[in-house]
């Protein structure tokens, strides 16, 4: 298994590009906000300004998982923190130790870009967010309102 940087045409040109987002909506969508969309054009612009960043998951050459994440000054402290916005394996793949390589591989990356840490969010009570509990010291937790009015 290889875990490396790639840029995120390698994801959204891939042909299990659909595939891949309808399993990750699936998994982890907000039924409020609609079926998943992804704005290839946002990540295609973060990515040119350098604080959007991919990484693939690739077995026998075929990706197989991806993480894509941010970086930002945080605003409270003056400092650059990365957010990950996407974390995803194909299920075959999630048996063993590849998630974790890749979730340090996202934290690797962030500190090689100057992020002082990573940002990471899963589904209330998902296998990742226990996993996230055994590995991360929680900081803050996310809330969803609809909007009202």
């Amino acid at each position: 298994m290889e875990i490396k940087e790639i840029s995120f045409a390698d994801i959204a040109e891939h042909l299990a590009f659909k595939d891949m987002c309808d399993e990750y909506a699936a998994e982890s969508g907000n039924a409020d906000i609609g079926p998943a969309c992804v704005n290839k054009c946002t990540y295609y612009a973060l990515e040119k300004t350098g604080c959007c960043f991919s990484i693939g998951v690739y077995e026998d050459g075929d990706l197989v998982g991806f993480a894509v994440f941010f970086t930002q000054e945080h605003s409270h402290y003056s400092a650059l923190i990365a957010i990950c916005d996407a974390i995803w394996i194909a299920k075959p793949y999630r048996k063993g130790i590849a998630g974790l390589r890749l979730i340090r591989r996202v934290q690797s990356l962030a500190k090689e870009k100057g992020a002082k840490g990573v940002y990471f969010s899963a589904p209330e009570g998902s296998r990742l967010s226990m996993l996230f509990e055994r590995l991360f010291q929680p900081k803050d937790r996310v809330f969803w309102a609809k909007s009202k009015g």
